[in-house]
This record gives structure tokens, C-alpha cells and sequence, in this order.
């Protein structure tokens, strides 16, 4: 909760600067339009700002992201950074680290290319996928065949979705109970008015 309210607020900010007679279309488009403009570039900003960054996740978290796909090694912190960000999607990232946490749950960072075979490539995010580890564990040192990659692409991607789409309903519930619970106070005190009026 308290990061989707700092979220809206640093959308918000961008408009806060703006000329008000230029948020309604009257004689002056050019104004409205490049205003408008503005205002949009800086909330997309701001969006991309509020995302958490590879810092700002725990330090059990980062050394995840440092040792995954390692075997017993650490890849170099801007490595493990480059690597969060390319491999956990966009709306995973920005419902912050216990959502992160989830989607590589029961999984492996699993290289495409083993390791015994290129191991020129083992630190390299394009070659690393996140995989459940039974099927990581069952392929042992061979290569990932193009169906294996698709299925591990596909299921982190089904993982992730779901994940996002409880996060979406679990936001969406609480604010139905508490506009029902809103409601009910507006309706009650509206009531009392009416009654003590007459």
C-alpha cells in the first residue's frame, strides 16, 4: 500500500509545476500539447524511478542474483545487477523484492549453454534463464534443447503473471472493503442528517 501512495504521488509531481490554465484545451493548444507532453515524459519517468532498483533489494536477496548459476562462485555485482534486471519482468520488479522473491522460488538460474561446454559464456545473463530445478537438476551438464528453453521462458512467464494477477486482486479487494466500509459510513451519517433535519 505504502508503495503504490508513493508511487501515485511521484506521478503526480509533474503536474504540480504546470500552468493550470494549460491543462484544459482553449486558445492556446500549443501550450495544452507541449504541457501535456511534459507532464506525460515526467511520469513515465518518475515510473521508472520508483522501480526498485538491484540496490535496493536485501543483501540475501542481491547474493542470490550474485551467486545464481554459479556454482560456488560470485559474479561481479554489476554482472548480478544487469542480470536481476534483464531476467525478472518489469511488473514483478516494481511490486518490489518479496515479489521477486516469488518468482524464482523453486527455481534455478539455468545456463542454455552448460557450463562444461561454453564455459566462456558463464556468467553471461543472455546464456542464464530461471528454470524449476527438477528440470534443471535432471538435465545434469548437457545443453538445453529448444523446447526445454521455451518451457522454462514460458512457465517463468506464467509464474510471473500470476503473480502480478494476485497482487492485482489482492490491492483491488482491499480497496472494494474499504469503499464498502466508506460507503456505509457516508451512508449512515447521510441518514443521521436526514433524520435529525425533520
Amino acid at each position: 500500500m505504502e508503495h503504490g501512495r508513493t508511487f501515485r504521488k511521484k506521478c503526480r509531481e509533474p503536474f504540480e509545476t504546470l500552468n493550470t490554465g494549460a491543462r484544459k484545451v482553449g486558445d492556446n493548444a500549443e501550450e495544452w500539447a507541449t504541457t501535456a507532453t511534459a507532464a506525460a515524459w515526467g511520469s513515465l519517468l518518475n515510473f521508472e524511478a520508483a522501480v526498485p532498483a538491484f540496490d535496493d533489494l536485501s543483501p540475501l536477496l542481491r547474493a542470490k542474483f550474485a551467486m545464481a548459476g554459479m556454482h560456488r562462485a560470485w559474479r561481479p555485482i554489476h554482472l548480478a545487477s544487469s542480470f536481476y534486471e534483464s531476467s525478472i519482468p518489469f511488473p514483478v520488479r516494481i511490486l518490489e523484492q518479496d515479489a521477486v522473491l516469488a518468482s524464482i522460488s523453486g527455481k534455478h538460474a539455468s545456463h542454455i549453454e552448460a557450463v562444461v561446454n561454453a564455459p566462456e559464456r558463464r556468467m553471461d545473463a543472455t546464456n542464464i534463464v530461471w528454470e524449476a530445478a527438477r528440470d534443471n537438476l535432471a538435465r545434469g551438464g548437457a545443453d538445453m534443447t529448444p523446447l526445454e528453453l521455451a518451457k522454462a521462458n514460458a512457465l517463468h512467464v506464467v509464474h510471473a503473471t500470476g503473480i502480478v494477477a494476485v497482487e492485482a486482486l489482492q490491492t483491488a479487494a482491499v480497496a472494494g472493503c474499504l469503499g464498502m466500509a466508506l460507503e456505509g459510513v457516508v451512508s449512515g451519517t447521510a441518514n443521521l442528517i436526514y433524520v435529525y433535519k425533520d
